[in-house]
């Protein structure tokens, strides 16, 4: 007697399922980033207003504006297809 006969057989119950959960769970994560890039892309323009009201030498010499401009252009790369992707 095999073991073989023992077992459940699995091939078309669990591992069947497995990849549409993953496939599903990685569009959710996708979805769900690329509306936070979006959402993240319109809100940091409002930041630099007060950025630039307090003059362009403060913010030359904290440093600020660089990094939130590559994280703003970041942003905007990442939600670019947001309102596109409606399945």
């Amino acid at each position: 007697m095999s073991t073989e006969a023992l077992r459940p057989d699995r091939s078309t119950g669990e591992r069947a399922r497995l990849p549409s959960v993953l496939a599903q769970a990685r569009t959710t994560v996708a979805r769900a980033l690329a509306a936070v890039c979006f959402w993240l892309a319109v809100a940091l323009p409002l930041v630099y207003v007060p950025l630039l009201a307090a003059g362009v030498e403060p913010i030359a010499d904290t440093g600020t504006l660089a990094p939130l401009l590559a994280v703003n252009a970041a942003a905007l790369i990442g939600g670019h297809g947001h309102a596109r992707r409606r399945e």
